[in-house]
């Protein structure tokens, strides 16, 4: 019927879809096939934790009738050392009339590796495509072919492993390594309950329960904003999310739902829009003292080469466009309080990265243009230029405005363009993420208007779609 059985985004249009065009169904026997995979639970049994084989036993025993020469058949359950080798050698008792590399070598009838699944919950369609697999064959031959097959749908890369032992070793690893940091937080926790640390945590999980807490300022990174956000608003935490919001505009839809349904705001962090100097900016061109507005200029540059920051990895949503292209972005909106008709980029991407490391975007928005140029691996560098008909706007410290430093904005007038010979305007010392903590605040104890809701994020995120979307395509795109 194409329904899924669990809460996981985008999965079940995906399944309906599917099986609609008849690309997948579901059978109680195995049939013919060019390859296996074998998915099943691996569960710790008696009182010394053995692992449970007898699902991986039953599931290779029952596709051993239709195994044919030339089949490749791949484990993908998390499975003990040696997991793969005891499955070759089931499916070779209960086919003799086969040959299996562990006899054969790369001369055998049937290929067989081991490439365990790396997902997250929430995040599953994405990272089944983006996400690094490790392969490990029973012959170099065996791990060639899964990795073709793989290569079919996964954009990340396909690491070979020299074994299936080394394979299985690498998920067992992994796993015990989220382990051992969960463990650790909770020791943590319990050091400082000892010492009277009024509140810590052990998890995520029970930050939510905690019935003190109303508000959770949520500054993971890219890839687990929507995921986090909807359990801490299934239990009823209002959630200042740091932007951007998501990876795509389609993955904000579940947040404005629970939203709505557990009745919890739900607001990206945007510090920009709190801070004075652009909500004198805003008021100043609403009042026609630039003229209309001709373009909106921006170059935003940071350095920042560390292979393990989140912002140079691309599965976490890394790269400059979403770091700090979704600032040009969302000030051009703001201050024209009109939206893009289309987008076209161009990038230059960090050879062992893959993640953008120099983009200029323009943004056509029908009377004017915004373009902005952003960098991971340039100088430090921030400025946005406001061309009107009348006169000229230049932001000096834009977006990451010091709470210890007065913000400058030059008005110039048209006719010098000389910084002294126009109207330098300064602003006081704020804090602009204290000002949108505030703000936030404010919204649940004096009941103020939300003003930035998740459909003002969701337009902002189409806006960097299409923006990706044009990289691709080398062209205009539209909004």
């Amino acid at each position: 019927e194409g329904k899924v059985h669990i809460v996981e985004p985008d999965l079940d249009a995906v399944v309906r879809s599917t099986v609609a065009s008849g690309y997948l169904r579901a059978t109680t026997e195995p049939e013919r096939a060019e390859a296996f995979l074998i998915a099943v639970p691996t569960p710790f049994k008696g009182d010394n934790h053995e692992p449970d084989m007898s699902f991986i036993e039953a599931a290779s025993r029952s596709i051993a009738s239709v195994l044919e020469p030339g089949n490749l058949v791949i484990l993908e359950s998390t499975s003990p050392v040696g997991a793969t080798e005891a499955m070759a050698k089931w499916l070779a008792e209960a086919r003799p009339d086969l040959s299996f590399p562990q006899t054969a070598a790369d001369a055998a009838d049937i290929r067989i590796a081991y490439c365990p699944e790396r997902v997250l919950p929430g995040r599953v369609m994405q990272e089944l495509i983006t996400n690094d697999r490790v392969i490990g064959g029973l012959t170099p031959d065996c791990s060639g072919l899964a990795s073709t097959l793989y290569k079919t749908f996964v954009t990340g890369e396909c690491v070979l492993a020299t074994s299936p032992r080394v394979a299985e070793m690498a998920k067992l690893t992994e796993n015990s390594f989220r382990d051992v940091n969960i463990a650790f937080a909770n020791e943590l926790s319990i050091i400082c309950n000892k010492l009277n640390i009024s509140k810590s945590y052990g998890s995520y999980e029970e930050l939510y329960q905690d019935p003190d807490i109303d508000i959770i300022y949520n500054p993971l990174p890219n890839h687990l904003h929507i995921k986090t956000t909807l359990k801490a608003s299934k239990h009823g935490k209002h959630v200042l999310l740091e932007k951007p919001l998501s990876l795509k505009a389609k993955d904000i839809d579940p947040l404005i739902k629970s939203s709505k349904k557990n009745k919890v705001i739900i607001k990206e962090a945007f510090m920009v829009r709190h801070h004075p100097q652009w909500q004198w900016i805003k008021k100043f061109i609403k009042d026609g003292n630039i003229g209309n507005i001709s373009s909106i200029s921006t170059v935003f540059s940071y350095s920042n080469k560390d292979p393990k920051n989140i912002r140079n990895i691309l599965k976490f949503g890394g790269g400059a466009i979403y770091d700090i292209g979704c600032y040009p972005t969302v000030i051009s909106r703001y201050l024209s309080n009109k939206e893009p008709k289309r987008a076209v980029a161009a990038v230059i991407k960090d050879k062992k990265f893959k993640t953008d490391i120099l983009s200029s975007v323009m943004l056509d928005f029908g009377e004017f243009f915004s373009s902005y140029t952003v960098s991971t691996q340039s100088n430090l560098s921030q400025q946005v230029t406001i061309l009107g008909t009348k006169k000229t706007i230049v932001i000096e410290n834009p977006f990451n405005a010091a709470p210890s430093k007065p913000a400058t904005v030059v008005v110039y007038n048209g006719r010098s363009i000389y910084r002294k010979e126009n109207t330098i305007k300064t602003f006081s010392l704020v804090d602009q993420y204290e000002r949108q903590a505030t703000v936030f605040s404010d919204h649940l104890l004096k009941k103020t208007k939300i003003d930035f809701d998740l459909e003002d994020s969701k337009k902002n995120m189409k806006v960097l779609d299409a923006t990706f979307k044009s990289i691709k395509k080398g062209t205009w795109v539209k909004v």
